[in-house]
């Protein structure tokens, strides 16, 4: 009986060490390599390639400051975003994408400029920050937070383009964001019809500043 406890207490704490394993902390850096470690002394130079490197759990990537050239697409949930610094890393011709199954997701502290966008709602199409979902679902989206975001000059035109859109998602925080020359709109939030009527709930936008 006492070897069968030890046992037991040992499979504990084997499982808590396994959950610990599976959160990290992650570092970008423009003159960082990805062929490092992803530490804050030895950054990966891309952002899509930390978030296509972590392991399921609680992670956190932290952008330095720089400019950087590279779509992002955030395909795993518990992840936040940032930057590691007062000063927004910047984000040029490009865009980031939630992918709209995701729960747990927060953005925050990024400048993205000059990305082009259509109505073609694409990884390759859509506006300068996008989560959304087909009306066939699945819709399970949230929370995702975006927050202390610059966004602006939106180059191209149509009725979806626009700095930040929001389609058929529930739970979405937009906050103490600023919005600028965004061809359509600041803020598009859409919502079809969806099969247990819930797209829209839990919206929240407050604390953004929208010009031109």
């Amino acid at each position: 009986m006492r070897l069968l406890n030890c046992f037991y207490i040992f499979f504990l704490i084997l499982l808590v060490l396994l959950s610990f394993s599976s959160a990290g902390v992650y570092y970008v850096a423009t003159w960082g390599n990805n062929a490092s470690a992803g530490t804050v002394d030895a950054p990966w130079r891309n952002i899509q390639y930390a978030l296509n490197n972590l392991s399921e759990g609680n992670n956190t990537i932290y952008v330095e400051n720089g400019t950087y050239a590279q779509n992002v697409t955030i395909r795993l949930n518990n992840t936040v975003l940032t930057s590691n610094s007062s000063t927004r890393p910047i984000l040029t011709g490009s865009k980031i994408v939630v992918v709209h199954t995701l729960q747990n997701i927060t953005v925050s502290s990024f400048e993205l400029t000059n990305f082009s966008a259509n109505a073609s709602l694409t990884e390759t199409g859509v506006p300068g920050i996008v989560t959304y979902a087909s009306t066939n679902g699945p819709y399970s989206l949230g929370p995702v937070r975006f927050s202390n975001l610059f966004i602006h000059d939106a180059l191209g035109s149509g009725s979806d383009v626009s700095c930040i859109y929001i389609r058929n998602a529930r739970r979405v925080v937009i906050e103490n964001s600023i919005f600028s020359n965004c061809s359509n709109s600041g803020i598009s939030v859409a919502s079809g019809f969806s099969t247990d009527n819930t797209y829209g709930n839990g919206i929240i936008i407050r604390n953004n500043t929208i010009y031109n």
